[in-house]
């Protein structure tokens, strides 16, 4: 039985080892915005929103580290992202982004494990900090920004 096994088990973890690199060069196709305002998901697909990559978390401004919550009373969007694999475009990774207007600073989310997005975050890549906000990337922020409705 070992000897069955172990051919199989050795061919798996071929596969995995060359699908996972060339899942993190599969490029995102567009972003889908949710949230306070919207009617219909907003789909961004100009070179700014679609730059950032699930695997690689460009999005993410490394830089400044964690960022504290930010207050409840802000609007708080699902951003989607759709990643183009083969003939196939698949979400494949949610956040959630917050305009904090007095910092001039986008801020993001990753789910919690209690969250609905959790189980198809981490099947896609698995990122510490889960339910911990971050600031993002700038560019990608501000980008994020001009799709969304303008205040009443």
């Amino acid at each position: 039985m070992v000897r069955t096994i172990a051919p199989h088990f050795a061919l798996s973890l071929l596969l995995l080892t060359v699908a996972v690199p060339a899942l993190a060069k599969a490029p995102t196709a567009k972003l889908a915005l949710s949230g306070p305002g919207i009617a219909q998901p907003i789909e961004l697909t100009q070179p700014d929103a679609i730059s950032a990559n699930v695997w690689s978390g460009n999005f993410i401004d490394r830089q400044s580290g964690m960022a504290e919550a930010p207050a409840s009373e802000l609007p708080q969007y699902t951003v989607q992202f759709y990643v183009k694999l083969d003939d196939e475009v698949r979400m494949m990774y949610v956040v959630y982004y917050v305009w904090d207007e007095a910092n001039g600073r986008a801020l993001l989310q990753v789910p919690d494990v209690s969250d609905k997005w959790y189980e198809l975050n981490v099947s896609t890549i698995s990122r510490c900090c889960h339910g911990k906000w971050f600031y993002a990337s700038k560019t990608w922020g501000e980008t994020i920004k001009e799709a969304l409705p303008a205040k009443p």
